[in-house]
């Protein structure tokens, strides 16, 4: 599979399942090929490791679900996201916010 492609269904892999644990195992399995081999294609094509792009997606896509929807928690906002707890949402967002 070519470099780029194998990016773009990574990144739509990564997309699809947000709101599930992702590791760069589960991914690089899903896609055929190591993990290594999809680690550096991410931060060669995008200068972000696989794990900061996961969060930097989660955060995006988490943000604008607290503007439109603010009487949802962030308890829910953060579990529909794949964070296991409150902290853990919060731990993730601090660095980006």
């Amino acid at each position: 599979m070519e470099n780029i492609q194998l990016l773009i269904e990574a990144m739509e892999y990564i997309e699809d399942n947000l709101s599930q644990p992702l590791k760069t195992d589960t991914i690089a399995d899903h896609l055929y090929c190591s993990k290594s081999t999809i680690e550096k294609l991410f931060r060669y094509i995008n200068n972000i490791s696989i794990r900061d792009y996961i969060i930097r997606r989660r955060m995006s896509k988490a943000s604008k679900e607290i503007v439109h929807n603010p009487e949802k928690s962030l308890l829910n906002i953060g579990l529909d996201y794949g964070y296991s707890s409150n902290e853990a949402f919060r731990w993730n967002s601090s660095p980006i916010f």
